[in-house]
């Protein structure tokens, strides 16, 4: 059990799930329960989401120890950046499924879809960019001396 705490990836996904547990159960409530719109819903959802993200994964998942104030605007760009993929494309689902469905039920049942297919949209491409980008481990710069004869 030590062993998978030890993992930064085991950590990932128990921080992911419980990320994608406040992002969505706000997203739902909102857009089902209080009515508010697609786009007033999943930005909130995902921005309360992006801030546990962010003070979770620093700290417990990868142990980002640097002072350099950047991560916080790196993650919030590289959030933000796949926010908006994931909302074009979970959009434009839910327009199509919008404009075959033929009640209110039917509507709401393909917006809750386009959510989690924006959801999972989302989750990989949030993944990818901040393994890769946002919390990556730079190799220390050699540092050279261009006096030494």
């Amino acid at each position: 059990m030590k062993q998978w705490w030890n993992n930064s990836f085991s950590r990932f996904l128990l921080v992911g799930v419980v990320n994608t547990l406040v992002g969505l159960s706000l997203i739902f409530f909102l857009l089902n329960v209080l009515q508010l719109n697609y786009w007033c819903s999943t930005f909130t959802g995902n921005a309360l989401a992006s801030i546990v993200s962010f003070l979770l994964n620093k700290n417990f998942t990868f142990r980002y120890r640097s002072k350099d104030s950047r991560i916080i605007l790196r993650f919030f760009m590289v959030n933000l950046l796949c926010y908006a993929l994931s909302y074009r494309i979970g959009l434009s689902l839910s327009a199509v499924a919008a404009s075959l469905s033929v009640n209110q039920h039917s509507r709401k049942f393909t917006e809750n879809i386009a959510v989690l297919t924006g959801s999972g949209i989302y989750t990989l491409t949030n993944y990818l960019a901040h393994k890769y980008y946002t919390f990556r481990m730079d190799q220390p710069k050699k540092e050279t001396n261009k006096y030494v004869t």
